[in-house]
């Protein structure tokens, strides 16, 4: 009789403590869940179809372009600033290169930052599956002694 009791405290021990852990690993699936979302909000909110499309000048290497779309205006700016710095800092590395050729170069890197953070936030998920399905795995055990 008593053992029972000992195994049943320990398979409970054992609950809780993956339980914690399996909380942990939600909060941390459950904040790149969000962090995914905003992203893939952001992407496509240009591709919406509402009817608020509002007219923008943006300001790239003292040149203005007229922008259409339902980008939040604040968006915008942080973009044109980015790609401003982003645009100098190649003219200051290579200033005798034509503006378009350092454009593209610009679209290029700005192009790979973003597949390397896709990349990192696929293995984070792929690691919290992992995760996850080594606490489930230990749970079950626990819950067959």
């Amino acid at each position: 009789m008593n053992l029972d009791k000992t195994k049943k405290r320990i398979c409970f021990n054992k609950i809780a403590f993956v339980l914690s852990k399996e909380l942990i690993v939600y909060n941390k699936v459950y904040d790149i869940y969000n962090i995914i979302n905003m992203v893939l909000v952001d992407k496509f909110m240009v591709l919406k179809a509402d009817n608020k499309e509002s007219k923008f000048t943006v300001r790239i290497l003292e040149k203005e372009y007229p922008i259409e779309g339902n980008i939040p205006q604040e968006r915008l700016i942080k973009i044109e600033n980015y790609l401003n710095q982003h645009l100098k800092k190649l003219m200051e590395l290579a200033p005798m290169v034509p503006v378009g050729r350092l454009a593209i170069l610009a679209c290029l890197n700005i192009t790979n930052e973003l597949y390397e953070q896709k990349s990192i936030y696929k293995n984070r998920l792929s690691d919290y599956q992992k995760q996850i399905d080594g606490i489930l795995q230990t749970i079950d055990n626990a819950l067959d002694i």
